[in-house]
Order: C-alpha cells, then sequence, then structure tokens
C-alpha cells in the first residue's frame, strides 16, 4: 500500500504527458475535440518526466497533501529507477523546467462523477535546486493537487507496476484502462479514436490543401499490440504481487478483439481479473490433510481386487520395485492383446517373476537414465547461457534507450554530432549509405551510432 498514488481519473483519460512529440521547445498545444486543451511554452513532459511527477505527487500524498516539498536529486532519480549521474541530474532539472511551464483546460469536461465543469490549472508553480546542497524544492499548483485530495472519482495507481511498464505507449493505455475499467469490464473505441487519445503521431498526407496529419486504424493497432501484450505479460509474473505489494485483485490482464473495416475498426477490450477468489469451504477443503498412499498401496490400486493377494505376497517376497516391473510388464501385455485373464496371468508373473529385470539389466537402465539426465543439464546450461547473452542485450539496450530518453535536446543535439563523426571515419561506404539514409529522412544509422556512444557520453557529461 506504501506505494499507491490516488489520481483523479480526468488526469487518466486527459493526457498530461506525451510520448514521440516533435517540438521547438517554444510552444506546443494539443487539444482534442471533446473540450480538452493543454498547453506547454517548453518541451512537453515525457516517460521520463510521468515518472517524475508521480513520485512526487506519491511524497505528497504520505506527507498529508503537502503544497511543497523538499527532496536530494538522488532520492528521487533512485526510486525513479535512473541513475544519479550528470546526464539524470540535468534530466531532472529539465523535467521540473517542463512541468512548471504546463496548463491544462477542461471545457465544459471535467467530470467529478455527478456533474461536468470547467476549469484550468498548471501542474507545478515552482521550483528551485540549492546552489550548494542540491536538494531540490517542488511547489505544486494548489487547485490541481486539491482536486486530487478532494476527488470522489479517481483510481489508484501503484507505482512500483507502473515503472515496471518500460514501453511509453503501455503506460498511456494502462492509464486510459484504469479509467476505462472502474465500474466496468468491457469497453470499446475506434481505433483512430484511440490514436488520438493515446497521443499517437499520424502520417504526413499531402492533399490538396496542403500536408495534414492523418491517424490511421492500421498504424494504432500495430502500435497498441505490443502495449497490450506487456500489460499482460507483467500482471501474470508470479513475484508481482509480493514484490510490488499488489493484491491479485487489482490485477488484470486484457483480452482484445476487433471488428469493422479500414479507418472504421473498432477495438473492444475486455478486463480479466488475475485474482480468482476461491470460496471459503473450498479453502477449508484444501487445507485438510489428505493422506498419501504408499508405494505399495499404489501398487496395489491398479490391480484387480482378484490379483491382489499375490501381488502382496509378491510384494513381500520381492520387493516394491521388482513388483512395480511386473505390473509394468503385464501392463504392457494387456496393450498388445496379449492377455485374457489379468488375474491368472498377474499371479503366473508374480510367481515366476516374468517382467522382472535382471541386475544386469537394472544397472544399464540406471546408467542410460543417468546419461539422459546429464545431457538434459548439459543443455540446459547452455540455453541458459544463451538466454543470458541474450538477456545482457536486451538490457543493455534497455539501459541505453534510458539514456537517450533522458538527454536534454542540447545533449541529443551533441552526441548526434559525435555519431556524425564516427560515421564519416568509418570510410566511405558508411558514409555513402548515411547520406543516402539522411536525404530519405531516415536515423537508423545515425540511432545506431548514437546507441554505441550514449554510455560513454553520459559518464562524462
Amino acid at each position: 500500500m506504501n506505494d499507491l498514488i490516488k489520481q483523479d481519473i480526468n488526469f487518466l483519460d486527459k493526457p498530461i504527458w506525451f510520448q514521440n512529440i516533435r517540438s521547438d521547445g517554444i510552444g506546443f498545444v494539443w487539444t482534442d475535440i471533446e473540450g480538452y486543451e493543454y498547453r506547454s511554452g517548453y518541451f512537453p513532459p515525457d516517460k521520463v518526466d510521468i515518472m517524475i511527477l508521480l513520485f512526487l505527487l506519491m511524497k505528497s500524498q504520505k506527507a498529508g497533501y503537502a503544497n511543497t516539498l523538499s527532496l536530494s536529486r538522488y532520492e528521487v532519480l533512485k526510486k525513479c529507477g535512473m541513475s544519479p549521474n550528470n546526464i539524470y541530474y540535468k534530466r531532472l532539472e529539465d523535467s521540473l523546467k517542463r512541468w512548471k511551464n504546463v496548463s491544462i483546460e477542461f471545457h465544459g469536461t471535467f467530470y467529478d462523477g455527478k456533474e461536468y465543469s470547467t476549469i484550468g490549472f498548471g501542474i507545478l508553480d515552482d521550483y528551485k535546486i540549492d546552489k550548494f546542497t542540491k536538494l531540490i524544492t517542488t511547489k505544486f499548483n494548489e487547485n490541481w493537487l486539491l482536486k486530487i485530495k478532494e476527488s470522489n472519482f479517481f483510481k489508484y495507481v501503484n507505482f512500483e507496476y507502473y515503472k515496471a511498464l518500460k514501453r511509453s505507449l503501455s503506460r498511456r493505455l494502462f492509464e486510459i484502462l484504469c479509467k476505462t475499467f472502474k465500474g466496468r469490464d468491457e469497453w470499446s473505441i475506434g481505433l483512430v479514436k484511440l490514436g488520438i487519445k493515446l497521443t499517437l503521431s499520424g502520417r504526413t498526407v499531402t492533399t490538396k490543401e496542403g500536408e495534414k496529419q492523418v491517424m490511421y486504424a492500421s498504424d494504432v493497432l500495430v502500435a497498441v499490440k505490443p502495449a497490450i501484450n506487456e500489460i499482460n505479460r507483467l500482471s501474470k509474473q508470479k513475484d508481482t504481487i509480493e514484490r510490488m505489494g499488489i493484491h491479485p485483485d487489482d490485477l488484470f490482464t486484457v483480452n482484445h478483439t476487433i471488428t469493422g473495416k479500414g479507418q472504421e475498426r473498432v477495438i473492444h477490450f475486455k478486463k480479466i481479473p488475475v485474482g480468482v477468489s476461491v470460496p471459503a469451504n473450498a479453502k477449508k477443503a484444501s487445507n485438510r490433510r489428505q493422506p498419501v498412499p504408499s508405494a505399495e498401496q499404489a501398487v496395489l490400486d491398479k490391480i484387480p481386487p482378484s490379483a491382489r493377494e499375490s501381488a502382496k505376497m509378491a510384494l513381500k517376497k520381492r520387493g516394491i520395485e521388482e513388483t512395480q516391473e511386473i505390473v509394468g510388464y503385464v501392463d504392457a501385455q494387456i496393450q498388445k492383446g496379449n492377455v485374457k485373464d489379468v488375474a491368472a496371468y498377474l499371479a503366473t508373473c508374480f510367481s515366476k517373476g516374468y517382467g522382472a529385470k535382471t541386475t544386469a539389466e537394472r544397472t544399464a537402465e540406471q546408467e542410460r537414465e543417468a546419461r539422459i539426465t546429464e545431457l538434459r543439464r548439459e543443455a540446459d546450461q547452455l540455453e541458459k547461457g544463451a538466454e543470458a547473452e541474450t538477456q545482457q542485450l536486451k538490457d543493455t539496450v534497455a539501459r541505453q534507450n534510458v539514456l537517450l530518453a533522458a538527454l536534454t535536446p542540447e545533449q541529443d543535439a551533441e552526441l548526434s554530432r559525435l555519431a556524425e563523426q564516427n560515421i564519416e571515419a568509418a570510410g566511405d561506404y558508411e558514409k555513402k549509405r548515411y547520406r543516402l539514409q539522411k536525404k530519405a529522412g531516415e536515423t537508423t544509422m545515425l540511432d545506431r551510432y548514437k546507441r554505441g556512444l550514449v554510455e560513454e557520453f553520459a559518464a562524462t557529461a
């Protein structure tokens, strides 16, 4: 319960941060047809910034909705899953600047659970970083914080679960689903409209009136599937409940279906709770210890009643291992259709020892099983080694992605300059490929070189 954040539904339904938005850092405006207006006088907040804001909001709520907070940069970055280094220190300062420059307005669309109203406010009024101690002091917008505190139309969001969602689209979809699944388990929306709510960028299309952004249903569907998969995968992880302190009834997975064609396609979501309530009487029944049959009794249970006396004698004379071998041998003969009177045949086999393995056969079988076990162990080690290498690569890429996302615009420009220098020094073939990509507006090669430089760049920035 310690990492739960109370959030007003309106701030989950409408975006207060964005993904993959190109901005000049001077001014940014985003509106929807329902009357929501978002303005920023700087770069709009992204998935890094929302983590920082949610942590500050959580600290405020733990302190009785304190309007002003004083925290160390180290604490903020560590709790948000970021490395306390110079890049992230600068990114933290940049984040505070982004939130200070945000204002939001609901034109007749702010819902308090009873009625709609028109309202507007900022999110962060002020921030300060002490020159000597480097402590950061933040002051929330009083009206924004009060709306959350007094909200009767809210949802609790688990900070650790939200942080564990690595895709920015997964986080935004999770916000929308939290709002949507409040009081219901099914929801349908047009894919184009969903793309707008997710703040996806449309394609640039040239028309008679000029260039315009068009949201394609097919693009939204391609983008949203990995987000659904990540939410489902995280909710199903066995350690999620214990590690994050989440009650299983608060976790859910999502099924989805698509109907319609072209731009009219609709996606239908269905909430599937992860926690399953067990009836009290079922729990009591499961807690009663059931008697475990002995190995001898397990053998006898497989044998017809008319042959059990001879089986008991065999168990006493030959032991459990030989008796099991004889029963297995008889069962194989029955499957082949070679046995007419099962009880009589069992009695004969128990008496004569038919089907029991010789010492040499048993030794050979044990050696064979030991060899199979060893081969399986070696195969598991090879597989784990391959998985470790794959995971190491994934961890490296994930670490590089986080560092790239944390760059300020100025740092990103400097890293791009260094990457271009390396491309120029790589030879004529690489230079030619890069120039062709650059001319076509592609960034694949530049991104690859930036990824290779970002860790060293972060360490020296």
